[in-house]
């Protein structure tokens, strides 16, 4: 990411509220990490994913791996009572796998997938393939999410592994991830 100094780490989380509007005070809410300007075009216009100061926290700001975090109230979500603080953390990557699907299901929903990295977010997106009807396979290295993607009944292609040489598909996915 280019960055040479040293901050605190982390972009994914859920807090309680302490000290902020009354309807928030001692709720749980899902962190959205985006940090924009809030006032170009694309912040105006509802796309601030776009902005072209955008920051993430824990990629080029400082992240949420903090005792105590100060956080406009516009980036937080309240969270349902019933959803568990642990499983509110993977509302922003599920949040993100659905919101690119959206983008990238227009017209219809493919026969075949390939989802590349078996990290979260590519757990997340072979799930949601299909659950949609997809036929979908994960790739990735050995690991215990392959593992847990063939209980959920999603095909494998482990690399280096796998009797097969080539994955013919009408989508890719790719989650390797940068490092």
């Amino acid at each position: 990411h280019g960055i040479t100094e040293a901050f605190v780490v982390c972009h994914e989380a859920v807090g309680l509220v302490l000290e902020g509007p009354q309807h928030l005070l001692g709720r749980n809410v899902v962190i959205d990490p985006l940090i924009t300007c809030g006032f170009c075009d694309n912040c105006v216009k509802g796309k601030p994913q776009l902005c072209g100061s955008r920051k993430d926290m824990g990629y080029g700001a400082d992240g949420v791996a903090a005792e105590l975090l100060v956080v406009p109230e516009s980036r937080t979500y309240l969270m349902s009572e019933n959803l568990a603080s642990p499983t509110g953390v993977l509302v922003h990557g599920l949040a993100a796998v659905l919101h690119s699907l959206s983008k990238v299901l227009v017209d219809d929903i493919p026969k075949t997938a390939a989802v590349y990295g078996p990290g979260p977010a590519g757990l997340m997106f072979a799930i949601r393939l299909k659950e949609l009807g997809v036929d979908v396979t994960l790739v990735g290295r050995n690991s215990w999410r392959l593992d847990l993607a063939q209980e959920l009944g999603i095909r494998v292609a482990r690399i280096g592994r796998s009797e097969e040489k080539e994955i013919s598909t009408e989508l890719v996915i790719e989650t390797t991830g940068s490092s």
